[in-house]
C-alpha cells in the first residue's frame, strides 16, 4: 500500500495509537471494521515508522533523556523534570519503567560527552507552587462535588443524584483536544508571563500548579492525577468537566491577552454550552434538577448557563430554565454594553424580538434597569420599532436616557407618530440621567436631527443652558445655539434662532464660547450675519479668549467675514500694550498670504510696523517668509518699514534676488542669515540655500534669539539633508561642531552604512559633551562608533535633560531618563552595553534605573550585565500609559505605575532576578504612587508562588498595608483574582482577613471576592472571621452591593445566608 494510500487515516491512526493509547490489535481492529483498512502489524509498524509514531522513545533516545533528568534534578532543588516526546508528555510511571527496561545507570555516563538532543524530545523541570494545604469539606465547591458522583448503596437516589456526569453515548474517551484546551485556558487564567517550559508543551505539573492556585483538592495529589491524566490523554470526562464548572460557578474564564472582548465572551459561552452537552445536563430533566438545587455552587453555576444561554439566544435552553424558575431579571455580562439585564441585552440586538417576547412572557420587569437606560432605550438606539412597541404596549416608561436616544438618531423621523407618543409621554424634556449627560436638547443638536428638536422645542426644551465641547485642544462650555454653530447646520441654528428669546444669556459670570466666536473659526459668513442681526453681543465675543473675532477670520483668511465684522463695528488691532503684542489680524492675514483680508484691514486702519512676540516678528517679515512678491510691495508701498529680527526664512528665490535688489537682504542676513539657511537646507531648497551662502548667511546671523537649545546648525541641516559639498564648505569656514552634528552623521553611517571619516573629522574639531551622540552610537548598535566617541574623551554620563524622544514608546512611555543607560537598555544587546559599562564609573544611582528600565521594556538579556555592576537598588522608574478606551467604551485617563529593580522583576516575574535582589535590598518597600505594590503583593497577583515562596524566605511580610491610592494587600489580591489556594496559604501564613482597604478605590478580600463573583473565596474569607456584623457591618453590605450590581445572585445570597447563621448563634 503506497504512501498516499495511508494518508486519509493518519490522524485518526495516530488519534487512536498516540492520543489515546490503544494497544495496536486494538487499533488494527478498529480501522479494520470502521474503515475496511486490513492490514497486518508488521505494516502498520512499518509506517509509523515513516510517520514518526512512537509511544515511547527508542532505546538510542534514553541515555540522553536519563542523563538530561538527573542533571536537572541536582540542579533544581531535587524537582523531577517532564519528558515530552513529539509534543506529548510521557506519563512518569512509563518514563521510570522505560528507564528499567533499557537497564542503565546515571554513573555510567555522567562524565561522557552528551549525546546530540534526540528529534521530538524535550525535558524540562517547571516551576511548581510549593503549596502542601489540607482543605476545609465545608467550602461550597467541595460540598456539590459530592453530588457529581453516583449514590452507592441506597434504595432509590435523591433527585440531586441525577446530577452525576455521565461520558457522551458511544465512547468512553474524551477528545485529547478539549484536554489540551482546558490546560492553555488554566494556565492563562493566571498571568503568568515567564514560564519555564518551551512553548507548544502542555505540562502536567504547570496545570497542577494553576488548579492548586485556583481550586481546592477532595484529597492530597488529585491536582497532579488529573493534570497527568489531562496531558497524557487518560480517560476522564468527569475529572475535565469537574474542572470546568468549578471555573465557571467561581467566575474564573480566560480571555485574550488583551483582555475581554466579544469575541472571547462569545467563545466563553459557546464552551459553557459545550459543556452542558457533554456532561449530559442539557435536558430538561437535568436543568430542572440544577436550578432546584440549593446551594452556592449549583446557584452559581445555573446563573452562569444562564447568562450564556441568553448571549447566544439558545431559545430551547433559555425556555427550560425560566420554565424551571430562572429569574428573568438576572443581570448578565455584556460587552460592549456591560452589564445588563436579560431584557435589556435583547432590545438592544436587530434580531432580538423574539428573545425579547420571551423574557415578557416569563414576567420580565420591562423599566428593571440599574443605570437609568432601560430595555425600551436600547430599542430606540438600534431604531427597532417593532421592539420599541412591544415594550410600550406592556408598561414601558418614556425615560430621559430614551429621549437622548431618540435624539440620537437623524432617521428617527421614520418613526414618526411613536416618536411624537414618546417625547408627549415624557414629563419633563429637560431632565436627565445623570448628571453628567446632557439633555434631549443638547444631544438633538449634537446630531443634527431637526425632526426631534422642533419636537423637543414645542415641548418647552430650554434653550440657554451651557452645554460642554471640543474647542481646539480644550473642553470649554458654550450654549445650545453655540453647539449648532459648531455643527454647520443652518437648518438646526435657525430652529434654534426662532424659539431663542434671549440670545445673550447671563450664567452668572461663567465664562462660556460665544455662537459668534464659533460662527468666526467655522468660516460661516451666513451664521455670523445671523447671529449679529438676531442682536448677538458682538464686543462681548470679541473679548473672551486669546483672540480678537477678527483675529480669528483673518487667520483663515475669510476676507467676507472680516468686512461683515468690521461693518458691524470690529476694531482692526487691539489697544497698544506698551510691550511685544501678540499676533495682530494683519500679521495672521499675511502669514496667510490673503491679500483680500489684508487690503481690508489696512483700508480699516490697521496698524503696519508693530513689533510682536514671536516669529516672524512683523507684518513685513511675515510677507517675506510668506515668499510673495506682490504682497511684499504691497505693503512697503501701504507704509509698513519694520522687518525685526526674528525671521525663520526667505520664501521663494524669487523673493531673495527682490530683497537683494532693494537693499534689505545685508540686514536681514546680519540677524537671521544662519536660521534662513538652515531651514533652505532642511527644505531641499539647493539654489536658494547656495544663494544665501554665497551672501553670508553661513557666517553671519549666529543661532541666538528667541529659538531653544535644540536648534539646527547650519553644519548639521548640512549632514541631516545629506548636502557634502554644504558640509565640505562649511567645515572649510571653519563652522563649529555641536553635539547635534555628531548624532546626524551617526545616523547618517547607520542608515547608508557609510565610513566613519565624516564622524571622524567632526570628533577632531569637537569640544564639549555629547549626550546625542552617545544615544545615537547606542539606537544605531554601533561598537564602532561608540569607540570613535570614547577615543575623543567623550564623557557618557552626562544627563540629557528631558530626552523623551530617544525613546519610541507606543504603549508607554518612561519617566525622563537620568543617564543614557536607560536610553541604552531600550535599543541596545549585551555588547553594546557592555561597552558602554567599561568606558566609565557609572552611578550606583544611574545602574538601578536602567536595571528598572530593561525589565519594564524587557530587555532580559542586559539585567544580567547590569547586576553584576554596583547598583542601587531603591531607584525607581515610573511608566505612563496613554489614555483609552476599555471594552464597554469608557474612557480611561492615563495611568501610571512606579517600579523599584525588585518590583520590576517579581512585576516581569523574573525568578532568577528575584533571588539575586531580594538578598540586597528591602523586600518589603511600596512606595508612593497611585497602585503601588510591594512585591510579595506584586507576586501574588501574578499568581506566582515561586517568586512568593522566595520573597518569604527573605523576609516578606504577610500583611504589609495597601497603597492608599489603588492598593491591595497580598489576600486582597488573592481575593480579586480568585486565587483561593493563595488566600489559604496567606491565612495559614497569619494574613488578617479583616484589613482595611486602600482609602481611594480600595476593597477589602470580602469586597473584592464578592465583586468578581469568588463562591469559594468567600466561604474561605467568612469562615477565617471576616467581620460582617457590628464594626464588620458596613463592609458586609458593600460586599452585597457590590455582588449584586454585577450579576453575582448567588454570592450575595451566600453573603447573607452566612450573616444569619451568625447572627443565630450563641454569641
Amino acid at each position: 500500500m503506497a504512501d498516499h494510500d495511508w494518508a486519509p487515516f493518519q490522524e485518526e491512526i495516530r488519534r487512536l495509537y498516540i492520543l489515546e493509547d490503544k494497544p495496536l490489535p486494538e487499533v488494527m481492529d478498529y480501522m479494520a471494521s470502521k474503515y475496511s483498512l486490513h492490514k497486518s502489524q508488521q505494516q502498520y509498524r512499518r509506517q509509523f515508522t515513516k510517520w514518526g509514531l512512537r509511544k515511547i522513545a527508542p532505546s538510542a533516545d534514553w541515555p540522553w533523556i536519563e542523563r538530561r533528568v538527573e542533571k536537572r534534578k541536582r540542579g533544581k532543588e531535587g524537582k523531577e523534570s517532564e519528558v515530552h516526546i513529539d509534543g506529548e508528555q510521557a506519563r512518569p510511571k512509563k518514563v521510570a519503567n522505560s528507564k528499567y527496561r533499557e537497564g542503565y545507570n546515571t554513573s555510567s555516563f555522567l562524565g561522557a560527552e552528551s549525546p546530540n538532543t534526540p528529534d521530538g524530545v524535550v525535558v524540562f523541570t517547571p516551576a511548581t507552587p510549593g503549596m502542601h494545604i489540607s482543605w476545609n469539606g465545608s467550602l461550597p465547591w467541595l460540598q456539590f462535588i459530592e453530588l457529581l458522583r453516583p449514590s452507592q448503596g441506597s434504595d432509590a437516589p435523591s433527585p440531586s443524584s441525577s446530577l452525576v456526569i455521565v461520558s457522551p453515548p458511544g465512547t468512553k474517551a474524551i477528545s485529547n483536544k478539549v484536554n489540551l484546551q482546558l490546560m492553555e485556558r488554566l494556565s492563562s487564567i493566571i498571568p503568568w508571563k515567564k514560564l519555564q517550559n518551551p512553548p507548544n508543551i502542555h505540562s502536567s505539573s504547570r496545570s497542577s500548579a494553576a488548579l492548586s492556585i485556583l481550586m481546592p483538592e477532595e484529597y492530597d495529589g488529585q491536582h497532579d492525577k488529573w493534570s497527568i491524566r489531562f496531558s497524557t490523554s487518560k480517560r476522564g470526562v468527569g475529572d475535565r468537566l469537574a474542572v470546568e464548572l468549578y471555573l465557571l460557578s467561581n467566575n474564573l474564564t480566560s480571555h485574550a491577552p488583551q483582555g475581554k472582548s466579544e469575541e472571547s465572551l462569545r467563545r466563553h459561552d459557546s464552551q459553557v454550552l459545550e459543556m452542558l452537552k457533554d456532561s449530559g445536563w442539557d435536558d430538561s430533566n437535568s436543568l430542572n434538577i440544577l436550578l432546584s438545587t440549593r446551594g452556592p455552587t449549583a446557584e452559581s453555576i445555573a446563573e452562569k448557563v444562564f447568562a450564556s444561554v441568553v448571549r447566544l439566544m439558545r431559545f430551547d435552553i433559555l425556555e427550560i430554565m425560566l420554565n424551571a424558575g430562572m429569574n428573568p431579571n438576572g443581570l448578565i455580562e455584556t460587552i460592549p454594553k456591560g452589564i445588563l439585564s436579560p431584557l435589556q441585552f435583547a432590545a438592544g440586538r436587530e434580531d432580538g424580538l423574539q428573545l425579547v417576547g420571551i423574557l415578557i412572557s416569563h414576567k420580565a420587569d420591562v423599566n428593571f434597569c440599574e443605570s437609568g437606560y432601560p430595555a425600551l432605550y436600547y430599542a430606540i438606539e438600534i431604531r427597532h420599532a417593532e421592539i420599541a412597541n412591544m415594550l410600550l404596549s406592556r408598561g414601558a416608561t418614556v425615560t430621559p436616557s430614551c429621549l437622548l436616544a431618540l435624539a440620537m438618531r437623524k432617521d428617527i423621523w421614520l418613526w414618526n407618530e411613536l416618536v411624537q407618543y414618546m417625547i408627549e409621554s415624557c414629563p419633563d424634556v429637560n431632565s436627565r440621567t445623570g448628571w453628567q449627560d446632557p439633555s434631549a436638547l443638547v444631544q438633538a443638536v449634537q446630531c443634527e436631527n431637526v425632526f426631534v428638536i422642533d419636537l423637543l422645542l414645542a415641548r418647552g426644551a430650554e434653550i440657554n443652558e451651557l452645554t460642554t465641547f471640543q474647542f481646539g485642544r480644550e473642553i470649554d462650555l458654550t450654549t445650545t445655539i453655540g453647539l449648532a454653530v459648531k455643527k454647520g447646520n443652518i437648518q438646526v441654528i435657525q430652529s434654534l434662532l426662532r424659539a431663542c428669546k434671549d440670545i445673550n444669556p447671563d450664567f452668572g459670570g461663567l465664562p462660556y464660547i460665544s455662537p459668534l466666536t464659533l460662527a468666526v473659526s467655522q468660516r460661516t459668513a451666513e451664521v455670523v450675519r445671523a447671529l449679529l442681526d438676531a442682536g448677538i453681543d458682538l464686543r462681548a465675543a470679541d473679548s473672551e479668549g486669546e483672540m480678537t473675532l477678527l483675529e480669528r477670520a483673518a487667520r483663515n483668511g475669510d476676507s467676507s467675514i472680516c468686512s461683515i465684522l468690521i461693518e458691524r463695528g470690529a476694531k482692526p488691532d487691539r489697544e497698544p500694550s506698551g510691550t511685544l503684542n501678540p499676533p495682530s489680524a494683519l500679521l495672521l492675514a499675511v502669514k496667510q498670504g490673503s491679500l483680500p483680508t489684508a487690503l481690508i484691514l489696512i483700508e480699516a486702519n490697521a496698524r503696519l510696523n508693530d513689533e510682536y512676540s514671536n516669529s516672524p516678528g512683523s507684518v513685513l517679515g511675515a510677507a517675506i517668509e510668506s515668499g510673495q512678491e506682490d504682497l511684499i510691495q504691497f505693503l512697503i508701498n501701504a507704509g509698513a518699514t519694520l522687518i525685526g529680527t526674528k525671521l525663520q526664512q526667505i520664501g521663494s528665490m524669487q523673493v531673495a534676488k527682490m530683497l537683494q535688489q532693494i537693499g534689505l537682504l545685508p540686514s536681514i542676513l546680519h540677524f537671521s542669515g544662519q536660521k534662513m539657511l538652515v531651514t533652505a537646507l532642511l527644505n531641499g531648497k539647493q539654489e536658494l540655500a547656495q544663494f544665501l551662502f554665497q551672501n553670508g548667511a553661513g557666517f553671519n546671523g549666529g543661532m541666538q534669539g528667541d529659538e531653544d537649545d535644540n536648534s539646527a546648525t547650519p553644519l548639521e541641516a548640512a549632514i541631516i539633508s545629506k548636502n557634502s559639498l554644504f558640509v565640505e564648505a562649511l567645515l572649510n569656514n571653519g563652522a563649529k561642531v555641536t553635539d547635534g552634528a555628531l548624532e546626524s552623521a551617526i545616523e547618517l553611517m547607520e542608515e547608508f552604512n557609510d565610513d566613519s571619516e565624516l564622524l571622524q573629522r567632526l570628533l577632531a574639531r569637537f569640544y564639549g559633551d555629547a549626550p546625542k551622540a552617545v544615544i545615537a552610537a547606542l539606537k544605531s548598535s554601533s561598537l564602532e562608533s561608540l569607540q570613535l566617541l570614547r577615543d575623543a574623551k567623550i564623557d557618557p554620563t552626562l544627563t540629557l535633560q528631558c530626552y523623551r524622544e530617544g525613546r519610541d514608546m507606543d504603549e508607554y512611555e518612561l519617566s525622563p531618563p537620568h543617564s543614557v543607560l536607560e536610553i541604552a537598555v531600550v535599543f541596545a544587546g549585551v555588547a553594546e552595553l557592555k561597552y558602554l559599562l567599561e568606558w566609565t564609573q557609572w552611578s550606583a544611582e544611574n545602574v538601578g534605573r536602567a536595571v528598572t528600565a530593561a525589565m519594564v521594556v524587557e530587555n532580559y538579556q542586559v539585567i544580567e550585565t547590569l547586576l553584576e555592576v554596583n547598583c542601587d537598588f531603591t531607584q525607581e522608574i515610573t511608566v505612563e500609559y496613554p489614555s483609552s478606551k476599555d471594552v464597554f467604551g469608557n474612557f480611561q485617563a492615563g495611568a501610571k505605575e512606579t517600579f523599584t529593580p525588585l518590583q520590576a522583576a517579581v512585576s516581569q516575574q523574573l525568578v532568577t532576578a528575584v533571588k539575586g535582589i531580594s538578598q540586597k535590598t528591602d523586600v518589603n518597600f511600596l512606595g508612593k504612587g497611585v497602585r503601588r505594590r510591594t512585591p510579595l503583593q506584586l507576586a501574588v497577583e501574578k499568581g506566582n508562588m515561586e517568586i512568593f515562596n522566595i520573597l518569604l524566605t527573605h523576609g516578606a511580610k504577610i500583611d504589609s498595608p495597601p497603597a492608599p491610592h489603588g492598593g491591595v494587600t497580598a489576600l486582597q489580591a488573592a481575593a480579586i483574582q480568585g486565587y483561593v489556594g493563595i488566600a489559604r496559604r496567606l491565612l495559614d501564613l497569619g494574613a488578617d482577613v479583616n484589613e482595611p482597604p486602600a482609602r481611594y478605590f480600595g476593597r477589602t478580600a470580602l469586597q473584592g471576592a464578592a465583586e468578581h463573583g469568588r463562591i469559594d473565596m468567600l466561604q474561605l474569607l467568612l469562615e477565617a472571621g471576616t467581620l460582617i456584623i457590628g464594626e464588620g457591618e458596613e463592609q458586609f453590605l458593600k460586599a452585597v452591593e457590590l455582588a449584586e450590581r454585577n450579576g453575582h445572585n448567588a454570592a450575595a445570597r451566600l453573603l447573607k445566608s452566612f450573616k444569619e447563621t451568625v447572627q443565630l448563634s450563641p454569641s
